[in-house]
């Protein structure tokens, strides 16, 4: 099983995918977008990124705080 700090970390990574997703479709106007099938049913809301530069911080972030999940197969998955 899972850890809570995992489970939040998953819950912070497709936030921020759905935020780069948000993002692409508002810059390009495609409506599939980068996420073509939103799973979570709206129960998450995309990072509001105001530009890339934000979506990349965010995900930098993400990778260190990988690191410190305490599941070694999980550290590793997120850091690749």
């Amino acid at each position: 099983m899972l850890s809570e700090a995992t489970l939040n970390y998953g819950e912070r990574a497709a936030r921020a995918l759905l935020g780069v997703d948000s993002l692409y479709r508002r810059e390009s106007k495609d409506e599939d977008g980068l996420v073509v099938v939103d799973m979570s049913h709206g129960a998450l809301q995309p990072a509001p990124y105001a530009e890339y530069a934000d979506a990349i911080a965010a995900w930098q972030e993400l990778k260190r705080d990988a690191a410190g999940l305490p599941e070694a197969d999980r550290r590793r998955y997120y850091d690749q």
